[in-house]
């Protein structure tokens, strides 16, 4: 099936929520060194990119491995949590460049939108407090759904499942490669845009696309579902 076909053939579309619609893995990533600096723990800067996409007890696996058996890591987590809150209900979290506008060219299309997140539905509705984002989705999958976390495929599964398509007709976007290997096992056309992660060589190889931005993402669609014969 070439290009413009599978275009064609995408009948819904699936959103990851951090890194990919808010800028939250910088907040996240300021605020775990925060934290490892007020345990005294030496750690180097690209540690924290082991964590990106993770379910929580897959980062607390990471940090046992790191620091040992008897490490107190929920008192870790719980410190870490609540330097992310401060942050956020200081500065907020921006959305990334692109998003308002891929998600209006997509609700034109008159297909369903599903946001599909390793967070709490609390945290949805925290990040997106002020916008009917929310409501603009066609549905959700958060954490709270007790769906087995990523790379896992289930949460591409059954948000596919919930708007009644087949998952290999639906493009799920995503910035980190953990979250792109659940939608690849899933059969899904997966999208990579990068945040603090670079794809790994096994995902490039089986991306639908990667781009550098959600408004390189958005002209691209736009050019390739135009009526048109100048088709690359």
């Amino acid at each position: 099936m070439d290009l413009i076909q599978s275009i064609n053939n995408i009948e819904a579309v699936a959103f990851d929520m951090d890194g990919l619609i808010f800028d939250t893995e910088l907040i996240s990533k300021r605020a775990f060194f925060m934290t490892a600096d007020h345990f005294q723990l030496e750690v180097e800067a690209d540690y924290y990119k082991r964590f990106i996409g993770h379910s929580q007890a897959a980062c607390d696996q990471l940090m046992y491995d790191r620091f040992g058996a008897d490490f107190d890591v929920g008192r870790f987590r719980s410190l870490w949590w609540s330097y992310v809150c401060t942050i956020f209900d200081q500065e907020g979290a921006d959305f990334k460049p692109g998003f308002h506008e891929l998600f209006e060219t997509l609700e034109t299309q008159n297909m369903p939108l599903i946001l599909v997140t390793t967070s709490s539905h609390s945290s949805v509705l925290r990040n997106f407090k002020g916008w009917n984002y929310p409501d603009r989705f066609d549905a959700m999958i958060t954490a709270d759904r007790g769906l087995p976390a990523k790379p896992a495929p289930d949460k591409y599964l059954q948000a596919a499942a919930d708007v009644s398509v087949r998952p290999e007709k639906m493009m799920v976007i995503e910035d980190s490669n953990i979250g792109m290997q659940a939608a690849i096992s899933a059969g899904c056309k997966a999208v990579m845009v990068p945040d603090l992660v670079e794809p790994m060589d096994h995902i490039k190889s089986s991306a639908f696309k990667i781009f550098a931005t959600l408004y390189h993402l958005n002209d691209w669609y736009l050019k390739h579902t135009e009526k048109s014969d100048d088709w690359e």
